[in-house]
């Protein structure tokens, strides 16, 4: 009776069909009851019934939202939203039928799963993007007793998506297609910014295509997956399944195809959304080239139809007006924006509210178009010069990788632009491996393409070396392991500078599992061998582009395997190898050790990604020390300014972890070398003038490190200190490394030679506190001059040999430091010096620029034959 009651209150609606309220009444009379005698109910309109039905296209809207949509409905309003609610309503009514036909089924499948994948999470430029997300349950009866059958899963699933994802995908974008071309032509036919219309078409477009095409494709693909996994499995079988088997294969067919329903079904989906964003933008083409054309005239773009029309014939309340939407129109197009049926809300889709209605650049636009066109430009050139046939795997890689390119220009959307960039660093992976009877042509061909792709992403037009070294860093961790270890390709990306070094560097030593993981093991010794060992003696130029700071941990983590039981052929030849070629003293501190902060620095000062604010942050801090440090009020040493300026950068948040001060200090040094480098190529009759600027800058920053390094930790504990000291010098150096090979001949050693100098003094004032980390102060320093030796940094040559020379150096290391702690370290430091002359004076042809580091060689030696006679001997002992 309950039911008969809501039908009742149903025939009672108002506006209600004439052939439904027919319908209530014959099965009133079939049923033979009179419809005045039933109790219409109130579930219909009851709103808290509502609130508690969960929602089902979507993961359920915020109550701000809401009420935003709810705003966008009143008064002048109406135009848009009608029509765009409209939309949504033809999709929220096929989702209903969709939900009544699936609680037909059995109750396992009948209930509607809950998003399960981020519109990222899925690539769908190959069907194997399916392999990293497939689920298999080891604990199925099925799979305890024949194990081999787990090989049969992800066949089956791939094919039951191929069977269904062309016709699903062509349904659900000739719907979505006709309706949001009308609506989008009618809502933004006064806008003159293309770009928001494009967003906004986009953003309807997949929200309407995701929609229509998981309705229909679920209950298909649950039955298409179910007998594709049943016939699999009794093929692989062999012989005829018994009773028991046939119950053990529907009960895993069951499951598994219950388990992997929702990930097939967004891979359909986004298939369908990414090639009805193609569509949308085709049609909307004339639309796009006519506001353009009236941009470049110089005049505002309006349609003198459509102008007329809304004048003379809609009201005043739901009339369009010229300029565009307004931010309560737009409030729904920013809901398909947010949510997009079939997947979870991600960072990469959810957009702030109100970001249709702010003004879009154009030229940043223009210019990724720019870049993109001469990608697809440069591919279709590779594709025409080749006489191999299509069917070639990687011929229709490369074809696969130009449409790919053609879709990210269309969309100019982040989203398919790192689709693009995962598909060109596993199309790398996977197809620069030399095969028997591969065409060189071919190849050469096909690494350029991919290439190619990759510079332009990382174009500063773009979106720049920050964000596409970070995402082919992250692409390389996260793909399949049956091709991950490719040398061949990850030594590409290296030398093209495509790769966060820290980060890769990370990820290795962690794979290796402590020795457990072989592969990766052996992956790691290939590439340490190929930088640091190969390189030494050949023509190679790996050298240049990976120094053992950029693979530290990896090395730490061999060191530690080469010590176990049971380790790896060649291992413990390749730590000796490297120990002996590789920055001797260097490499053999603890992994927490002074050393490895040293290492740590170098490696970190090649980051970039840092925090939003960050930099503003800094640079006000920096500024404001500055400030500080020049006033009266200072103090002695700058202890007052010091106190009052620890208590900014706690309000300021940089002292709450290591890697915030770390990225605070490679900011300061970067700012500080700008303006050294700003400051020295102003015209100046007075140079002086210009040094003292610079001075003035540089001091204040070594005076906080200084100051920073004494008041951290506990009085007592060095340890803190000298690690702080050890980040900080590699930090600088880092920097230095990374300006000396972007700067090349326009380098300038001046602000570098003056903080080292600097600290150098500062550190060893005569205080208690300093005395007493005197010795490891000084091993800092040997150890980042000798990762900054002339054969590694020939442009800081001249500061280096005169740091080298300097007189608190010489004395603290040979004269003060007792027991002669300090002459290793120095006779290490002469003997890079001799080292990086040795092939210039044995040529006997010395440039002017080499005459000078010569003449200032041997008066260094002048002066230690003078004060140091048994240390020159020890040194030549040595050589």
């Amino acid at each position: 009776m309950a039911i008969l009651n809501v039908l009742a209150e149903l025939h009672q609606e108002q506006g209600l069909k004439l052939n439904l309220k027919f319908e209530v009444e014959v099965l009133c009379k079939i049923l033979q009851i009179e419809i005045s005698e039933l109790t219409p109910s109130n579930y219909l309109k009851n709103a808290e019934i509502l609130d508690k039905i969960e929602h089902q296209l979507s993961t359920p809207a915020k109550k701000d939202a809401v009420v935003v949509v709810t705003i966008a409905t009143t008064h002048e309003d109406v135009s848009i939203t009608s029509s765009a609610m409209a939309a949504v309503a033809m999709t929220t009514t096929a989702q209903s039928s969709m939900v009544t036909g699936s609680t037909s089924a059995s109750p396992p499948v009948g209930i509607l799963q809950k998003p399960q994948f981020c519109y990222n999470d899925i690539n769908v430029f190959s069907i194997n993007g399916l392999a990293p997300h497939i689920s298999q349950n080891p604990s199925l009866p099925l799979f305890q007793t024949q194990p081999a059958l787990k090989q049969c899963v992800r066949s089956a699933i791939e094919r039951s998506v191929q069977e269904l994802a062309l016709p699903v995908a062509e349904r659900s974008i000739k719907i979505a297609m006709t309706t949001c071309e009308q609506i989008i032509k009618k809502d933004f036919a006064l806008d003159a910014e293309e770009a928001r219309m494009r967003l906004a078409a986009h953003a309807m477009v997949r929200s309407l295509t995701s929609g229509m095409a998981m309705i229909t494709c679920k209950e298909p693909l649950l039955m298409s997956i179910a007998n594709n996994l049943k016939q699999g499995f009794v093929t692989s079988l062999r012989t005829a399944p018994t009773q028991q088997q046939k119950e053990m294969i529907e009960h895993a067919s069951q499951v598994i195809s219950n388990d992997n329903n929702e990930l097939c079904s967004a891979f359909i989906q986004k298939s369908a959304i990414e090639k009805a964003i193609v569509e949308i933008d085709k049609r909307l083409t004339s639309e796009f080239e006519l506001r353009k054309h009236a941009r470049n005239e110089g005049r505002r773009y309006c349609d003198p139809i459509v102008l007329t029309y809304q004048a003379e014939r809609m009201p005043e309340q739901i009339r369009l007006k010229v300029g565009g939407a307004t931010p309560h129109q737009l409030a729904v197009y920013e809901e398909f924006a947010r949510n997009i049926p079939g997947f979870l809300s991600s960072s990469e889709t959810t957009q702030q509210t109100g970001f249709l209605a702010r003004p879009v650049q154009q030229y940043a636009a223009d210019d990724i178009t720019q870049i993109y066109d001469k990608m697809a430009q440069e591919i279709e050139q590779h594709l025409h010069a080749l006489t191999a046939p299509t069917s070639h795997a990687q011929v229709a890689a490369m074809a696969a990788l130009l449409e790919a390119v053609m879709l990210a220009r269309n969309s100019r959307e982040i989203v398919t632009a790192l689709a693009l960039l995962q598909k060109a660093v596993e199309g790398l992976l996977q197809g620069l491996t030399p095969r028997p009877g591969n065409d060189p042509e071919i190849a050469l061909r096909f690494r350029d393409c991919h290439l190619l792709v990759l510079k332009g992403l990382q174009d500063q037009r773009a979106y720049g070396p920050m964000w596409t070294n970070k995402n082919i860093t992250r692409c390389l961790c996260e793909c399949r392991e049956d091709y991950k270890y490719n040398v061949e390709a990850i030594d590409l990306l290296i030398r093209h500078r495509l790769v966060s070094m820290q980060h890769l560097d990370m990820y290795i030593a962690q794979s290796m599992e402590n020795g457990l993981n072989y592969s990766a093991v052996a992956f790691a010794q290939m590439l340490v061998r190929l930088y640091l060992i190969d390189s030494k003696g050949g023509d190679s130029v790996a050298a240049a582009e990976v120094r053992a700071a950029d693979l530290y941990q990896t090395i730490e983590t061999l060191a530690r395997i080469a010590l176990s039981r049971n380790p790896p052929d060649g291992l413990a030849q390749l730590i000796d190898g490297i120990r002996s070629t590789v920055d001797t003293g260097m490499i053999g501190g603890g992994g927490g050790g002074p050393v490895a902060m040293l290492q740590s620095g170098i490696s970190q000062a090649r980051e970039f990604d840092d925090p939003p604010g960050l930099r503003e942050k800094t640079e006000y801090l920096l500024r404001e020390w500055v400030t500080m440090y020049h006033s009266p009020a200072a103090g002695r040493d700058s202890s007052k300014a010091f106190s009052a300026f620890v208590t900014q950068m706690h309000q300021q948040g940089i002292l709450k972890t290591d890697d915030l001060i770390t990225r605070f200090f490679r900011l300061c040094t970067e700012m500080c070398t700008e303006l050294c480098y700003r400051s020295l190529n102003e015209p100046s009759p007075n140079p002086s003038v210009i040094r003292s600027k610079c001075y003035s800058t540089l001091d204040a920053f070594v005076r906080l490190i200084a100051l920073l390094v004494k008041h951290s930790g506990d009085a007592n504990n060095t340890i803190t200190k000298v690690n702080l000291l050890n980040k900080v010098l590699g930090i600088v150096g880092g920097v230095l490394l990374q300006d000396a090979e972007v700067k090349t001949t326009d380098f300038q050693q001046l602000p570098y030679h003056r903080i080292f100098i600097m600290l150098l003094m500062e550190l060893n004032a005569p205080e208690h506190i300093l005395e007493s980390i005197n010795l490891q102060v000084l091993t800092a320093f040997c150890n980042i001059l000798h990762v900054l030796r002339p054969s590694k940094s020939p442009g800081f040559a001249y500061a280096w040999l005169e740091l080298v020379s300097h007189r608190i150096f010489i004395a603290r290391l040979l004269h003060i430091t007792p027991q002669q702690k300090g002459w290793g370290m120095y006779a290490q430091l002469l003997i890079d010096l001799l080292k990086f002359l040795s092939p210039f004076l044995r040529n006997a042809e010395l440039t002017k620029p080499i005459q000078l580091l010569y003449k200032g060689t041997l008066r260094l030696l002048l002066i230690l034959l003078h004060d140091f006679p048994e240390f020159l001997r020890l040194l030549l002992r040595l050589l």
